[in-house]
């Protein structure tokens, strides 16, 4: 039997609204209920010399592995995880199917098929009608290299690969990293050449996802380059012994599916801990122990929120200590208390991976082989500022271990927990150029040393070198805390680093932009910047707000820079200042290196734009859309208030892979050929704008437009989190622009600028536990629509705060039929019963024909009880008279009235006799007799 239900009257009319979301149900049904598992455990191809195996991986996804004169060994570097998260594994190098020379065969795993014909593989997609949609194949011409090509002119077994792929002419490709500052505005790669260096703010990625619904990703941490030609895209791999690559599909404009099937792959970012979500404060630097406690003093002083300060890099003696120079850091220890009583925030340091000859750890490194070496000489790699250095080799986990050893000892046992990898690029210190620090020495042109790791070269591993850097601070972190990362979810603690590679998401890490320009031009490039970092599955990012270098911070374009820059970081996965500035200072008040007394704090900026910076519209970029409500709330506030708001994001990037810097193509694909055809030719009206995580909801109350974040909505309304939960489909989905707007019906602008005054004003970690004391007009605004879209917790707690006393007999009545208050209702009906005042109008009319009926009941019955009682005392009284007359009679010659007999006969133990006993009913129970309210 089925139990049948009836929604309420306002809850029909929303869910109507997006009735058409429910078409994409069934798709997204099928898709988990019916997946076509793997039909074989894979293909492998002996072409001659050459071996490729082509297996099941991850959801609807395939890896390839091609090489010569050998197989795979399993133990080349790699991004992947085997198993994955989700889907099949490759299991080794199992195959059910055996192609020959010039051999076919073919394999499908969910959605996609691969199809081996004459020794040449392509890649379909199943559509839902059962047809089969070309993603790409290898390329092939009339007159056309191979397309798995093979140089092999480095001694060894390495050699270089070059594999081709057919593109489409108008194929839009996004993805591909972190690209160098400052010049590159784009976010379609197509016509571009990739080069896979990485270097200072130079990130590169192999990944790329496709318009026609496909992410490519080529498991190869070294050296080359990525070749988007308009028919083909070739992958050059510079030194390798394995090509090795994943491919995986979903559906046209599906791209979260494509971020979850590849992240499934590679790994999720783990939650971050909630303070690294809020403000965080750096500069190039902070050069003593008392300007930090001078810092966090201010702070405290100013009642700005802070959540982590930053100490960077010099604060070491000699490159290479990582430990403190205790001549101007006495005591790191007390210094990290004190921040934290004085802010609650928590320290990061900075650590570069040079070492000089002067540094303690010098020799010990040496001695131990722990240091990286160069092929054609003593392991100098590059000098900084005039000092010779060499590079850690943190991809040995010996090195790794003693690295955390130090760490442990010189900062995280004091208080000092998170870490900043900086430099750590890998092959030289940093940049793609040697002699850092030398202007202008560093335009010579030497060669980028040929650094040698334990794990490889530099032309074959390198960017696996930071990536490793991340990871010794992970397995310090693990150690220390006990924390399993094979299971682990979220992080107590995170290192930020200027470098990575694909799977450095799984690391308790985040990746920033570099070493910016402070224009306004960079500005906007850094949005390009960061919405093709999260497309390359890399969300845990950030930047220098104000950029790093050549903002001075007292002239009025450096101060409004930095204003407009800190609107768009606010509104990042994370919200950091640095930099170095300049200022109208000229003398220098330390001998210490790089000490910089110019200010980047949000009060240097000038009283006017601290106001700013303190003071905005708490409904910025949040609430309404046309419309300023002239409230104002601090600025950085706002990011205290967003946090339980982004979390939520990192929860999801977490679980799904689900990006958060979302370029517009991400959501508006199948419903704006504009966004389409913009992202195409790289149009900054399109690609400088981004999502923060997903579209904001646009609701039209009465004649008004609002744009609205839907986090609280989802999190607090039961009405809300329904209707979200609703699957989207393309253009027919209401609340997408402002010509399809979510109407909410028999809501008033007041009510709804009331709930989302309420949302946007309070403790970032508190939402709707605590209502603050309003106007009673503002409390009954929120108490209407926290009813109507089940806002409960809110309801509840403005239920508890308000007393029902505070308001007329008639509204109270009214308000507790609306609401179903019932101890609102028996306030009003046991008032009305025990007072003499007859009904009035308003309160009759509250009431109702029925109820005034159950009034003149009650009343009856009360009044009849009481004549009833009034007689009985009647009777009684007179019965006490009567025996009082008669006890006086006794005593004829004494002269004594009534008052003395009573008590004489009192006194003397006299019969009095106690008057009846009668049950008077309360009016409580007489409303719940009449009015049956319980």
């Amino acid at each position: 039997m089925l139990d049948l239900f009836v929604l309420p009257h306002h809850w029909i009319m929303l869910l109507r609204n997006f009735a058409l979301r429910l078409l994409a149900l069934p798709v997204a049904i099928s898709l988990a209920a019916d997946y076509f598992q793997p039909n074989g455990t894979g293909i492998k191809l002996q072409n001659g010399f050459e071996r490729v195996y082509i297996q099941p991986f991850g959801n609807h996804g395939f890896r390839v592995r091609a090489t010569i004169l050998r197989d795979p060994t399993g133990n080349e570097p790699s991004a992947l995880l085997d198993p994955p998260l989700e889907g099949p594994s490759s299991k080794g190098l199992e195959h059910s199917i055996n192609a020959p020379f010039m051999g076919n065969g073919t394999i499908r795993n969910g959605n996609l098929v691969v199809e081996v014909l004459l020794g040449a593989t392509s890649f379909y997609r199943v559509e839902p009608n059962g047809t089969r949609a070309l993603l790409t194949r290898e390329y092939k011409d009339t007159k056309a290299p191979y397309a798995r090509n093979y140089v092999q002119n480095i001694i060894g077994s390495a050699y270089q690969a070059q594999f081709t792929f057919s593109a489409d002419p108008n194929e839009i490709f996004v993805g591909t990293g972190q690209h160098a500052c400052c010049n590159d505005h784009s976010v379609n790669k197509k016509g571009q050449v990739i080069d896979l260096y990485n270097y200072n703010s130079h990130v590169t990625l192999p990944v790329w996802m496709s318009n026609k619904g496909y992410l490519m990703f080529v498991n190869y941490p070294g050296n080359g380059r990525i070749e988007f030609d308009r028919l083909k895209t070739r992958f050059v791999a510079d030194e390798t012994t394995v090509f090795d690559y994943y491919i995986t599909t979903a559906p046209v404009g599906d791209y979260d599916s494509l971020q979850q099937q590849f992240t499934a792959v590679t790994g999720r970012q783990p939650t971050p801990p909630d303070f690294i979500l809020g403000y965080q404060q750096s500069k190039l630097r902070y050069y003593n122990q008392t300007q930090i406690t001078t810092l966090a003093q201010r702070f405290h002083d100013e009642n700005v929120p802070v959540s982590l300060i930053v100490v960077d890099f010099f604060a070491w003696k000699f490159q290479g200590d990582w430990s403190f120079d205790s001549s101007v850091w006495p005591d790191p220890a007390a210094m990290a208390a004190e921040v934290k009583k004085l802010t609650g925030a928590e320290m990061m340091v900075s650590l570069w991976p040079s070492v000089e000859d002067l540094s303690v750890n010098y020799l010990a490194l040496q001695e131990q082989g722990l240091l990286a070496i160069e092929r054609g000489g003593t392991g100098i790699t590059d000098s900084f500022a005039g000092v010779y250095t060499r590079l850690i080799d943190s991809t040995n986990p010996a090195a790794r271990e003693f690295l955390w050893k130090r760490l442990n000892d010189s900062y995280f046992s004091k208080g000092i927990h998170n870490f900043w990898i900086d430099q750590a690029d890998g092959g030289s210190l940093g940049e793609f150029y040697v002699n850092n620090g030398q202007d202008p020495l560093i335009t010579i042109p030497y060669p980028r040393p040929f650094t040698q790791y334990f794990l490889g070269s530099q032309e074959s591993t390198g960017k696996m070198y930071p990536w490793l850097h991340q990871q010794a601070i992970e397995e310090g972190f693990n150690n220390l805390t006990n924390r399993n990362p094979s299971t682990a979810t979220s992080c107590d603690h995170m290192s930020l680093t200027r470098s990575t590679f694909v799977g450095g998401q799984r690391f308790c890490s985040y990746l920033w932009s570099g070493d910016t320009d402070s224009r306004f031009d960079v500005l906007l490039q850094q949005i390009t910047t960061g919405v093709s970092v999260a497309a390359s599955g890399i969300s845990s990012w950030t930047l220098d707000i104000g950029g790093f270098a050549g903002l001075n911070v007292d002239t009025d374009e450096g101060k409004e820079l930095f204003v407009r820059w800190f609107g768009m970081g606010v509104f990042l996965p994370y919200t950091r200042v640095h930099g170095t500035r300049s200022c109208n200072i000229t003398v220098r008040t330390s001998p210490l290196p790089h000490a910089n007394d110019c200010p980047n704090e949000p009060w240097s900026y000038g009283p006017e734009n601290f106001i700013i910076l303190k003071k905005v519209s708490s409904f910025l970029l949040l609430l309404p859309r046309y419309t300023n409500l002239g409230n104002v709330r601090q600025y950085i506030a706002l990011r205290y208030q967003l946090i339980p708001y982004v979390k939520k994001l990192f929860q999801d990037l977490q679980k799904t892979g689900r990006v958060i810097m979302r370029g517009l193509y991400l959501d508006f694909s199948l419903s704006d050929d504009f966004v389409v055809k913009a992202t195409q030719a790289n149009d900054p009206v399109v690609i400088h704008q981004f999502m923060f995580e997903d579209p904001m909801i646009i609701f039209l109350v009465e004649n008004q437009l609002f744009k609205v974040h839907r986090h609280y909505l989802i999190q607090e309304s039961r009405v809300f989190s329904d209707m979200f939960s609703l699957p989207v489909e393309g253009d027919k989905a209401e609340g997408m622009t402002d010509e399809q707007p979510v109407h909410l019906p028999d809501v008033t602008i007041k009510e709804f600028e009331a709930l989302l005054r309420h949302f946007y004003s309070l403790p970032y970690d508190k939402p709707s536990a605590i209502v603050p004391r309003n106007s009673r007009e503002r409390e009954l605004d929120l108490l209407s629509v926290a009813h109507r879209f089940a806002f409960d917790r809110l309801f509840q707690s403005l239920v508890r705060q308000i007393a029902p006393t505070e308001f007329p007999i008639a509204k109270r009545i009214s308000l507790g039929d609306k609401y179903g208050l019932d101890k609102w209702l028996l306030s009003a009906f046991e008032e009305i019963l025990d007072r003499k005042k007859s009904l009035c109008s308003n309160e009759a009319a509250a009431l109702g024909l029925d109820r005034v009926m159950c009034y003149i009941r009650a009343r009856d019955f009360m009044h009849q009880e009481q004549l009833e009682i009034s007689q009985q005392d009647l009777q009684y009284n007179k019965s006490r008279v009567e025996n009082l007359e008669k006890e006086r009679l006794k005593w004829p010659g004494q002269r004594r009235n009534i008052a003395w007999a009573y008590q004489s006969f009192e006194s003397e133990g006299a019969d009095t006799s106690a008057p009846p006993s009668r049950a008077v009913t309360s009016t409580a129970a007489v409303v719940k007799k009449y009015f049956h309210v319980s």
